[in-house]
């Protein structure tokens, strides 16, 4: 009897010792995962600058390739012009389409700029389709925090 009694107490002990080292461990990981999240989000943040310079660095190419007459450029344009002349395209059209030309960098920009506003719409309407899809699924379970860790 005082053999059980010891052996009982023994293994309470060593559930408190592996109790121990787990509340070690969780707080160990509670630590990576938050320097892991502050790692990704640098990544994230320099991978978006990236982004951004190669996006200035393209502006910047277009800009540059607008400003040099090539002689291909040169010559598609007196190709433009003698098929003007022969059709006789009057000066008004000529107009808006120099025009065109001299804006085609800035229309391109705000085309660019209208679908990509479309998608990150579409994507927000996607996600909240899923969250309230999830929070249905949580309620059903009877999970309660379930919709606070999603919008984390």
């Amino acid at each position: 009897d005082n053999d059980h009694i010891q052996l009982v107490e023994s293994l309470e002990n060593e559930i408190i010792a592996v109790k121990a080292r787990l509340d070690i461990c969780n707080d160990e990981k509670t630590k990576l995962i938050s320097e892991l999240k502050k790692t990704r989000d640098a990544m994230s943040k320099c991978q978006e600058d990236q982004a951004k310079s190669e996006e200035m660095l393209a502006l910047i190419h277009s800009e540059q390739k607008l400003t040099e007459t090539t002689e291909e450029t040169t010559r598609i344009l007196r190709q433009l012009q003698e098929a003007w002349a022969d059709i006789g395209l009057p000066m008004s059209e000529r107009e808006s389409v120099r025009q065109k030309l001299e804006n085609c960098v800035e229309d391109a920009c705000c085309r660019m700029l209208g679908e990509a506003i479309e998608l990150r719409e579409e994507k927000i309407q996607a996600v909240k389709k899923v969250q309230s899809h999830l929070e249905e699924v949580y309620a059903a379970l009877g999970i309660s925090d379930g919709v606070a860790t999603l919008e984390e």
